[in-house]
């Protein structure tokens, strides 16, 4: 019949729902990460940026205290982005009909009687869809 379908155990699903959960959040999480790169650089000044292209010399000096904390920041930022881009790529690959469930679901996060009605899916449907195209994201993702 074809190839078996692995199923996800309830911490990888719970995994999966988180990180759409949060897409919506991304953006915001993003451009705050760089807001707050950008106040350091401006109550360090021009040296914390000169400085930022070498290795720093003395391991627990101010300067050195700013260049690992931007470090850590610009990594998060990465990170996030990382994050969302799979997210969006993920669900580009669904039909139109998964895409407007996780649509609804976990970035408009309607309440689920309301989400069954637009869908026009009984409950049982509505949680047996979600159940595969949560696997088909996590797929896609690289979780399972």
């Amino acid at each position: 019949m074809g190839k078996e379908e692995k199923k996800l155990t309830s911490r990888q699903f719970r995994t999966v729902e988180r990180i759409l959960y949060d897409y919506t959040s991304y953006e915001t999480a993003i451009r705050n990460l760089q807001i707050e790169i950008e106040n350091i650089n401006v109550r360090a000044g021009a040296s914390i940026i000169k400085y930022s292209a070498e290795k720093p010399c003395f391991p627990y000096s101010p300067q050195e205290r700013l260049y690992l904390r931007i470090e850590k920041l610009r990594n998060m930022m990465a990170e996030k982005s990382n994050r969302k881009e799979a997210v969006e790529k993920a669900v580009k690959v669904l039909s139109a009909e998964d895409m407007k469930l996780v649509e609804l679901t976990y970035f408009e996060q309607l309440p689920k009687w309301r989400i069954w009605q637009l869908l026009r899916l009984p409950s049982s449907t509505y949680y047996k869809r979600k159940e595969r195209v949560v696997s088909e994201v996590a797929k896609y993702l690289g979780i399972v």
